[in-house]
């Protein structure tokens, strides 16, 4: 079985709130492993092919210290809340994918899944399969639409969605925000 990738990572076990603030195009990366390490000291405990939780506080010069993430071969960051623009520049010209996670994050129970999902891909899709299947449940009972739902699948996938009635007239979709600009085409 091929290794995790940040993009799988991020569908299947970071919160759907989660945003890519740099580094789209390395979202393909291959996670091995996922640490969670005070921002000031990830440098010396990452090693390549680990995915790393930056727990704060975050300095104020740590912009500098970007750039040597992608040198020791790590595969990502994810911050709670959002940056400084200086640390999110210094991330795209560093080719490093970061994450932006919500505030209200438990980044222990974070660690714990995106761990269970490289121990064990397949118990873990199961586990996310019911989620979103529950999450869907509850939106249709909501009576949230068609809409609200084609969201849901998009956000968990982090590909385009498209609901088609039986003429193939397009009814709900969702689109990630690089197709955004793209939508009235495809539609």
């Amino acid at each position: 079985m091929p290794p995790i990738t940040l993009q799988e990572l991020i569908a299947l076990a970071l919160p759907a709130e989660t945003r890519v603030l740099a580094g789209h195009s390395a979202l393909d990366r291959a996670v091995t492993w996922v640490i969670a390490a005070p921002a000031a000291d990830v440098t010396a405990r990452a090693v390549p092919g680990d995915f790393a939780f930056l727990l704060p506080p975050y300095s104020s010069g740590w912009s500098s210290q970007i750039a040597q993430l992608p040198r020791a071969g790590v595969a990502g960051v994810a911050v709670i809340g959002t940056p400084s623009p200086a640390v999110i520049d210094a991330a795209e010209q560093a080719g490093l994918p970061m994450l932006a996670l919500p505030e209200s994050v438990d980044v222990r129970r974070l660690e714990r899944t995106a761990l269970s999902l490289l121990l064990d891909r397949s118990a873990m899709m199961e586990q996310r399969a019911a989620q979103v299947y529950q999450e869907l449940t509850i939106l249709s009972a909501e009576s949230a639409g068609l809409e609200a739902m084609a969201a849901r699948i998009g956000q968990t996938t982090g590909k385009a969605v498209v609901i088609q009635d039986k003429r193939l007239d397009v009814i709900a979709g969702w689109f990630p925000p690089k197709l955004e600009a793209q939508r009235a085409a495809l539609d």
